[in-house]
């Protein structure tokens, strides 16, 4: 009797401390981390959606089987995708997106200043004009203008 106690209460202890204990052992064994990559296949089955990344040097097979047809929506191929995995594995089973790229978003990030001059100079802004003031007051364009009316003299 006090050998199946002792068992259970040792299996209890270890349960509660590898609960406790996973934030300081998932670095160690690979925790979540984030992938990007390139899509270059993407594949309807069934209720599920395939993505094929082109990450690095290696190629990654995603596979989603929640909200497949929202993310169909949303990727499409040569887009960048930036997933959580976890480990190394270079197969995905749901795995949470975090952000989803356009070939033409990824340009307009990695352009710099000169992009947004540039893009100043083709809207008519002149270099170094100062941007308006959102919060500033402004008039209403279509209310009528304040005159000033003669005051009248009190009647008597």
């Amino acid at each position: 009797m006090k050998t199946v106690v002792l068992v259970l209460v040792l299996l209890a202890a270890g349960l509660a401390g590898g609960y406790f204990a996973r934030p300081q052992i998932e670095p160690l064994v690979g925790g979540p981390r984030e992938v990007e990559g390139v899509v270059v296949a993407e594949r309807t089955e069934d209720d599920r959606l395939v993505l094929t990344l082109r990450v690095a040097d290696e190629t990654m097979l995603a596979t989603f089987h929640n909200r497949a047809g929202d993310i169909a929506e949303l990727v499409s191929p040569g887009d960048t995708i930036t997933l959580r995995v976890r480990g190394t594995s270079v197969f995905a089973d749901d795995a949470p997106i975090v952000r989803v790229a356009r070939p033409g978003d990824a340009a307009a990030e990695t352009a710099g200043p000169e992009a947004d001059a540039d893009a100043d100079a083709d809207a008519g802004v002149a270099p170094d004009a100062e941007p308006e003031d959102p919060e500033a007051p402004t008039a209403p364009e279509d209310a009528p203008e304040e005159t000033e009316q003669p005051e009248e003299p009190p009647r008597a």
